[in-house]
């Protein structure tokens, strides 16, 4: 890009073989050199407006790759079985959208390995008077996962997997929730095998459907839920609470769909964490700056706000010593750009 090389003082073209030598440079030290340049940055950006309680939702997520790079492996893929892929792991913080840590995985990695460590480093990326609340799905239920969250006082909410917990249904005492027809709760205190003590289980169930063809008594059929946490709110807020996480995997599509993370892979591995973690970081550099500037505009897709923000038809002038960007008069989004461009300039991150 022209205008790109002018802005860094770049005289002569790169060669994109240049970049992929340089990439094929980089090793499990140099990433996680870069790992805590990103974390410190986002810290420092944080600081600014992150206070009070605040969900930190993980999840991990499939990007398909195509030929035989490193870390390539075949693992679990819902939607192109047998495909060779990576297995990122993702934390965003729910009230801004933004990612808060992201680990590239190689694809044969169950989901929840690892977790409790990299649960210690979103916690490190985070304001010490921020109150942490971890939501994830049953891949995380796990004994390592929940003792750390409680070693650095945060708060958890995590679905627990069904299996082998048939027993447990079986003895619960069912409470109807008011104003919500065929919706139950029971929570009860269990220490499974393996736990120092025991945690909270909620558990919800809702009335799927009522079996009476050719029956003398009707038969209900019920789909479980359970959680563990150690939230004092009422199940019927729990329930919701976690249903909230839903908006997660929207913001994994649009980093690996509108900011093309993943999809730019070599054959060295750390060279590939390393453009994953650069499309995280320009994801996290759009939802920065519209969340500082416009609340409105923050709300936009990825996509949408590059549309008309930096997609931009434009002329690069040099004039009295420097360069100035010029754009459209009649342009629709002008005033909207320039009160943006503005509120940019003057955001100060200490």
């Amino acid at each position: 890009d022209r205008m790109i090389q002018k802005l860094l003082g770049i005289k002569n073209h790169i060669d994109e073989n240049t970049f992929s030598h340089r990439l094929n440079y980089f090793n499990f030290k140099s990433a996680n050199q870069l790992q805590e340049i990103l974390g410190g940055m986002g810290k420092k950006v944080r600081s600014q407006y992150l206070a009070g309680f605040q969900i930190i939702d993980i999840d991990s997520t499939v990007k398909g790759s195509y030929g035989n790079q490193e870390g390539s492996r075949k693992g679990y893929n819902d939607k192109k079985r047998g495909q060779k892929s990576f297995h990122p792991q993702m934390a965003f913080v729910s009230s801004t959208k933004e990612c808060l840590h992201s680990w590239f995985r190689p694809g044969n990695t169950y989901s929840g390995n690892g977790t409790h460590e990299f649960i210690k480093e979103c916690d490190v990326r985070l304001p010490k008077d921020v109150t942490r609340l971890y939501r994830c799905d049953s891949a995380y239920f796990d004994n390592k996962t929940l003792s750390v969250i409680e070693e650095l006082n945060g708060l958890y909410l995590i679905k627990v997997k069904l299996r082998n917990m048939k027993h447990l249904i079986a003895s619960c005492n069912w409470e109807k929730i008011p104003g919500c027809a065929g919706i139950a709760y029971s929570e009860r205190s269990y220490q499974a095998k393996g736990w120092k003590q025991p945690r909270k289980l909620v558990f919800i169930r809702r009335l799927v459907k009522v079996n009476s063809d050719n029956l003398l008594f009707p038969i209900m059929e019920y789909d479980y839920t359970c959680y563990v946490t150690n939230l004092e709110e009422s199940p019927l807020e729990i329930y919701h609470l976690y249903r909230d996480r839903a908006d997660c995997e929207n913001w994994i599509a649009a980093i690996k769909g509108q900011l093309n993370a993943g999809t730019t892979i070599i054959n060295n591995f750390w060279g590939s964490d390393v453009l994953w973690n650069l499309a995280v970081l320009a994801y996290n550099l759009t939802i920065w700056i519209r969340y500082l500037t416009d609340r409105k505009i923050w709300r936009q897709e990825p996509a949408t706000f590059r549309a008309w923000f930096i997609r931009v038809a434009g002329k690069l002038v040099f004039h009295s010593r420097r360069y100035t960007l010029k754009m459209p008069r009649k342009y629709y989004y002008r005033d909207t750009w320039w009160q943006l461009y503005s509120g940019i300039l003057n955001i100060k991150i200490a």
